[in-house]
């Protein structure tokens, strides 16, 4: 299948191809109805790296690889004694190599209702010139990362260096069907699948984020990017990056043990207001929620607004909202917005629903085809909304972005 591949990029048929088969395998596995109450039964955590893969390595030589696992073991230790009812799985409970895939897998075929990945960060790069690596021993404290787009070249280093582990494993070519990690299709890939679970991971990411950062560590707040271990999980999921071992500081209390049990704390009392959440009417509140890192809140020029993206707004268009449909979600708020609000930097005939927990989404755009729709997104997120992302409609009810393809599929083949 590799022979598919040149210069990095698949040709037509098989990237049409190879989506198509993803999209298949995500909604096969959507357990998730949006707005409804969840419970969790099963939780998954994965230690990082591991065995002959170290992941980073601190000044003082701290392992990634040791941190991880004793945060993720703490952290199953706190979820088994206070929530018997929670089937807690560990991706590995000692110093063994596992690849990607079966990290992802074991999630999969446990049907976990939230996946929490353990990881540590560096700010080191090779310096060709001299020939050496260069550290940044300043930056320091937690981030949060949840399925998105790389939307900068800072959150697409970051993805590489996670995604790179792939390249370490047996049979890499065959096992991902050719996926260069580095390569400017894996945006195209993730980019289209990165909203199924993304409300409910913003949550788990926010509350962890806020949890982590309560006794004055820096907050470096949650992100987005195409780690290739959330986007081959079918449900909420979140990728921990607990500190930066390249800071001489945080790397002695992410190797402590002290360190450890505090940062699994952190992230157990997280777990616990997202289950309460997650299982009341009422769901969380907006002080628990917290933005994806680079929303702007600068105003945007108002005729530059009215370009924002192709296809009619629902509030505007005579197309019936029967049928298959897309639109962008941009923003939610505690409450209704009136349609002069400053937070709409300037959109009009915005498309308001309320949620179950009492709060407010807005949508743009009424789109037929995925191309127009991630058009949309772009274009919003170029003004403005960073967070925006694609959802899918049916006779006007909610359905999956998977499904939509599926079914718009059967339909352009009639």
């Amino acid at each position: 299948m590799s022979k598919l591949i040149k210069n990095n990029r698949p040709s037509g048929w098989f990237r049409s191809l190879l989506l198509a088969v993803l999209a298949v395998a995500v909604f096969s596995s959507y357990r998730i109805v949006p707005q409804r109450r969840a419970v969790i039964k099963t939780v998954v955590i994965d230690a990082g790296h591991g065995g002959h893969d170290s992941g980073c390595l601190g000044v003082n030589k701290v392992k990634e690889k040791d941190v991880a696992l004793g945060i993720a073991l703490k952290l199953g230790n706190l979820l088994e004694e206070n929530f018997p009812d929670i089937k807690v799985i560990y991706t590995r409970k000692t110093d063994v190599f596992l690849e990607l895939h079966e990290r992802a897998q074991i999630a999969n075929n446990a049907k976990a209702d939230l996946f929490i990945c353990v990881h540590c960060n560096s700010a080191c790069f090779y310096d060709k010139k001299k020939r050496k690596e260069i550290c940044n021993g300043e930056t320091k404290g937690p981030e949060t990362w949840i399925m998105g787009l790389n939307r900068s070249e800072a959150n697409l280093e970051v993805a590489k260096r996670e995604n790179s582990v792939m390249l370490l494993e047996k049979d890499y070519v065959r096992q991902y069907d050719g996926f260069d990690p580095n390569s400017p299709e894996a945006d195209i890939i993730f980019s289209l699948y990165q909203n199924t679970f993304m409300e409910q991971s913003l949550k788990m990411a926010s509350l962890i984020q806020k949890e982590l950062t309560a006794k004055g560590r820096t907050n470096r707040g949650v992100k987005q990017a195409g780690f290739w271990v959330l986007y081959k999980t079918t449900m909420p999921s979140v990728l921990i990056e607990t500190g930066f071992l390249s800071n001489p500081g945080e790397e002695q209390f992410l190797g402590s043990g002290k360190g450890q049990q505090e940062v699994a704390s952190g992230i157990y009392k997280a777990f616990k207001k997202y289950r309460s959440g997650m299982e009341s009417v009422d769901g969380l509140s907006e002080a628990d929620k917290e933005p994806v890192a680079g929303a702007e809140k600068e105003p945007v020029a108002e005729e530059k607004q009215e370009e924002i993206a192709p296809g009619n707004s629902p509030a505007t268009t005579t197309e019936s909202t029967a049928g298959v449909w897309l639109s962008v979600q941009f923003l939610s708020s505690g409450t209704s917005l009136k349609e002069e609000s400053p937070r709409f930097k300037g959109l009009k005939n915005v498309r308001e629903e309320r949620t179950q927990s009492g709060g407010y989404k807005y949508f743009y755009g009424h789109y037929s085809t995925f191309e127009d729709a991630i058009a949309g997104q772009t274009k919003l997120r170029e003004n403005g909304f960073k967070d925006a992302f694609v959802i899918a409609f049916k006779d006007g009810k909610h359905i999956t972005v998977p499904e939509a393809r599926t079914l718009m599929g059967k339909d352009n083949s009639k």
